[in-house]
């Protein structure tokens, strides 16, 4: 990803680099960028797998605050499913890490980030960047 939505003609003081979940955390802690905050519950991988997001860094899904305790397994098969469709898109080089944003979940505590983790694989933990 190079977060440069600004076009070419822009000058910049030091001219935007590629980065991806992968870049060296010297470069990553600069590229949040605008981070869309957004209920676990909302489905948008059509809207990711389109690229319809220009400009998106990076994303948090959240399990805490913006959804319903009532909603969390459903939040958490919804993320589980991004994650599983999107490692699939990059495995069949449909997608790419420099195409998608950062991807960050906000869990509720301990217990429910140990659960929901229980149930990633190496491929859908490989689409996170991280939890906060």
């Amino acid at each position: 990803m190079k977060n440069n939505i600004y076009g070419n003609g822009f000058q910049f003081v030091h001219s935007p680099v590629e980065f991806d979940k992968f870049s060296d955390k010297e470069i990553l802690q600069y590229c949040l960028g605008a981070t869309l905050y957004m209920p676990g519950t909302k489905n948008i991988l059509d809207k990711i797998l389109n690229r319809s997001f220009v400009g998106l860094s990076s994303m948090v899904m959240c399990f805490e605050d913006a959804i319903d305790y009532k909603d969390l397994g459903l939040a958490e098969q919804n993320v589980l499913n991004l994650l599983r469709v999107i490692s699939g898109e990059i495995k069949c080089g449909r997608i790419s890490h420099s195409e998608i944003p950062l991807f960050f979940l906000r869990v509720r505590d301990l217990e429910q980030f140990i659960s929901f983790t229980k149930n990633l694989d190496s491929d859908t933990a490989s689409v996170l960047t991280g939890f906060v």
